[in-house]
C-alpha cells in the first residue's frame, strides 16, 4: 500500500470529504468501510495531521470465510492498482519538505500477497494474478495516479481494459521470486528461463557520477529517503534524462518514449546507494545476456516523483555503462 504521506494537504478537507476519509484513501486506495473486507482488519487510529493509519486484527478467527472478503474481481482490480502505482508513482505537486515519500517497491507488493493469503484469500486467486505479472500478460482497468497527494477521485478511476507492458520490471520480479520462492504459500508457474534459486542471483555494483542538476536536487532531499531506482536502457536509444519518466509511464498505457521495452530495465530494489556507488541484485544469466548485448546507459533517479522541472528528473546520472565493467560481488 502507499505510505509515508507527509504533507500538509493531508490535514485539510477536500471536496467536502472528512479528513479521515482522505487519510485512508491515500494510504490504501480504499474507503474506510472497505478496509475490513479487503484487508481483513479494522482501523484503530487515523491521524490526518500526520497521515498516520494504524490497523489491527478483527475480533474473529482467521482465515476469514470468502463471504467476509472482497470478490475476486474487486481484489484483482485493487491489487493491479497497487502494483501500477508502486512501479510508476505520480509526481508531487509540492516537491519541497511537504512532499509525499513513496518508499515502497515490488517487494512490498509480494509481501501484500502473502498477507492476503494468510487472512483467507484463495491460493489460485493470488497465484494467477502473480503469474500474469511474471509472464507480462496483465490486462486491467486500473490506472496510475498522476499526482501526489493522491486525489480522492482516484478511488473510482478506471480506464478501458488494456494490457500493461511490465517488461522493464520482469528482471526484478525474477530476482524477488528466485530469492523467496521456497517460502511462497502457493504455487506459481514461472517462465521457462527464469532463475529459480537464490544461488542464481548475483549482487552487482557500479560507480555513478553526479549530473550538474542532480547535485542541486540532492541538497533538497534527505539521503536517508528510501527512494532510489536504477534505469538501464540500451546504448544508442534516443533517450535523455528528462524523458525517463515518460518512458516508464509508457509501460502502463500512457504516452511514453520510443525505447523498445526489451531494451529497458528498471530496478526498484537497491542494496546500497551513496558515496558514488550503487549496488543491486539481478539474475546472473540475465546480466550476462545484457553484457552480450553491448553497452547500456544507466541512471539513478528518485522513485517518489520529486521533480523540480522536467529536466531535473534524474537525481544522479551514470552515463554510458559497459556492463563488463560492473562488478559481481
Amino acid at each position: 500500500m502507499m505510505n509515508s504521506s507527509y504533507t500538509r494537504e493531508i490535514s485539510h478537507s477536500i471536496d467536502g470529504c472528512p479528513r479521515e476519509t482522505e487519510t485512508v484513501n491515500r494510504y490504501t486506495f480504499l474507503q474506510s468501510k472497505d478496509v475490513p473486507r479487503f484487508l481483513g482488519c479494522r482501523i484503530i487510529t487515523k491521524t490526518p495531521a500526520f497521515g498516520i493509519l494504524s490497523l489491527g486484527r478483527l475480533e474473529t478467527e482467521y482465515p476469514l470465510p470468502l463471504s467476509k472478503l472482497a470478490t475476486r474481481k474487486e481484489l484483482t482490480h485493487w491489487l493491479s492498482t497497487q502494483l501500477i502505482n508502486i512501479l510508476v508513482p505520480g509526481l508531487n505537486k509540492d516537491p519541497g519538505p511537504s512532499r509525499i515519500r513513496l518508499a515502497n517497491n515490488p517487494v512490498a507488493f509480494f509481501r501484500l500477497l502473502l498477507y492476503l493469503h494468510s487472512i483467507g484469500y484463495p491460493s489460485h486467486w493470488l497465484s494467477e494474478l502473480l503469474q500474469s505479472v511474471l509472464w507480462n500478460d496483465l490486462t486491467t482497468e486500473a490506472v496510475r495516479a498522476e499526482e501526489l497527494p493522491i486525489p480522492l477521485s482516484h478511488a473510482t478511476a478506471v480506464v478501458p481494459a488494456r494490457k500493461v507492458d511490465l517488461a522493464p520490471w520482469v528482471p526484478e520480479f525474477e530476482m524477488i521470486l528466485a530469492s523467496t520462492r521456497i517460502g511462497l504459500p502457493f504455487y506459481v508457474r514461472l517462465p521457462a528461463k527464469f532463475a529459480t534459486t537464490p544461488e542464481e542471483i548475483g549482487t552487482y555494483e557500479a560507480n555513478y557520477r553526479w549530473s550538474g542538476s542532480g547535485r542541486i536536487v540532492a541538497g533538497l532531499f534527505s539521503p536517508y529517503d528510501h527512494a532510489g531506482m536504477l534505469v538501464f536502457w540500451k546504448y544508442g536509444s534516443v533517450v535523455y534524462p528528462k524523458d525517463v519518466s515518460e518512458l516508464i509511464k509508457g509501460s502502463v498505457g500512457e504516452k511514453g518514449g520510443g525505447v523498445p521495452r526489451k531494451d529497458l530495465v528498471v530496478v526498484n530494489c537497491l542494496e546500497a546507494l551513496g558515496d558514488g556507488v550503487v549496488r543491486w541484485k539481478l539474475a546472473k544469466k540475465r546480466v550476462e545476456g545484457m553484457k552480450q548485448d553491448g553497452e547500456w546507459n544507466m541512471a539513478v533517479f528518485r522513485s517518489d516523483g520529486c521533480v523540480i522541472g522536467e529536466s531535473l528528473w534524474f537525481l544522479m546520472r551514470g552515463g554510458t555503462v559497459d556492463l563488463t565493467s560492473i562488478w559481481f560481488l
